[in-house]
């Protein structure tokens, strides 16, 4: 599964899929392993079984996490470079 932004995991959904996202908010079941460019926030009603990778990761007290959780460095996009000028 790989939306392009924000993807919303609500309170009954059960979800059984590799995720890649920007941006992943759990409240409900999640089995698989979760990457978002951005932030993945696992509520207090969610469950997640499998890793997780993301520069900012956000677990709240009460939610259940079985797996690895590894912070990644968040994408950073160079600056446009004006057309007829070179960076070196």
């Amino acid at each position: 599964m790989t939306p392009g932004g924000l993807l919303l995991i609500d309170e009954e959904a059960v979800v059984e899929a590799e995720i890649n996202a920007s941006r992943v908010i759990i409240r409900g079941s999640v089995k698989g392993n979760v990457t978002a460019s951005e932030k993945v926030e696992v509520m207090v009603s969610g469950r997640l079984e499998g890793n997780v990778a993301a520069p900012e990761i956000f677990m709240e007290t009460g939610c259940v996490f079985n797996g690895r959780c590894t912070m990644t460095r968040a994408e950073t996009v160079p600056p446009a470079v004006p057309q007829g000028q070179l960076s070196l």
